[in-house]
């Protein structure tokens, strides 16, 4: 299975951490933004797979949160083109 390089990951969570304070703390709909960071940040950091964010966030509850997380581990495996980051700094942008 291909995997990004340590040093792009690492770039990557260092991407989430320094646009976490700029994004909304919570959604429309009252969903953490910053668990949801964090969470991925995280997986990224464990290098975690699916499976793992299915024993972590079994709740339909999280269903948005464990969505999110596997969006950043297919980014991690190359799987998806887009850095998690993006769409955070994208929310961030529409709030100045």
């Amino acid at each position: 299975m291909a995997r990004r390089t340590d040093e792009v990951i690492a770039a990557e969570i260092k991407n989430l951490e320094e646009v976490k304070p700029r994004v909304p703390s919570h959604t429309a709909f009252g969903d953490s933004n910053h668990k949801t960071i964090d969470a991925q940040i995280v997986a990224l950091k464990e290098r975690m797979d699916e499976d793992s964010v299915y024993r972590l966030w079994p709740d339909e509850n999280e269903m948005d949160l464990a969505s999110n997380v596997i969006d950043a581990i297919a980014w991690m495996n190359e799987d998806e083109d887009e850095p998690p980051s993006a769409g955070w700094v994208e929310l961030a942008d529409m709030q100045k």
